[in-house]
């Protein structure tokens, strides 16, 4: 009897490009998970608590901040300043920043951003389709979204969105 050994070798690519230069330590730094092979974003059309339709395609062209929030989450509360802030810092420069709120009505939506004076883009997930597909399990969550509409990282949880890694990070991908 004929034993016969097969060897299998197997190798990783990073799929990098001129976009994806750049260091991941910077991820690692703003306490950001990189996404490998950058998958394209899914792409949704949702309603903005005042009832326009807005598409994450919309954004194509620009770095995107896809957070998934709710009124009732205190660390997603707690993390909103910051993300205004950098908002207003980034927008100028290509930046969108897009909170979908989960499963709650528009008037609640609606009031809070009111209430807090925030300025960047809601969007309704009434029925949790959306955080569905971008598998969110607790929120906040956020994902990062590249000018060619590329995931390409996450973060669980709240974060200080303010800090200088973070600042790095964007302005990194802005370029």
């Amino acid at each position: 009897m004929r034993r016969m050994f097969v060897l299998f070798s197997f190798s990783f690519v990073l799929l990098t490009g001129p976009a994806y230069a750049f260091n991941n330590e910077l991820f690692v730094k703003a306490g950001i998970e990189r996404i490998n092979g950058t998958p394209p974003a899914i792409e949704f059309t949702r309603k903005s608590p005042d009832g326009k339709m807005v598409s994450l395609k919309d954004f194509r062209g620009k770095v995107v901040f896809l957070n998934f929030w709710a009124t009732w989450c205190p660390p997603c509360r707690s993390e909103m300043p910051d993300m205004e802030n950098l908002y207003k810092k980034y927008k100028d420069r290509g930046f969108a920043l897009v909170a979908v709120n989960v499963q709650e009505s528009a008037d609640t939506a609606k009031r809070f951003v009111q209430k807090n004076g925030y300025t960047f883009t809601v969007l309704l997930d009434s029925n949790g389709d959306v955080s569905a597909v971008y598998s969110v399990v607790y929120i906040p969550t956020t994902y990062i979204i590249d000018k060619d509409g590329r995931l390409v990282g996450k973060a669980a949880g709240a974060r200080e969105w303010g800090s200088s890694p973070i600042s790095n990070l964007m302005e990194e991908l802005l370029k």
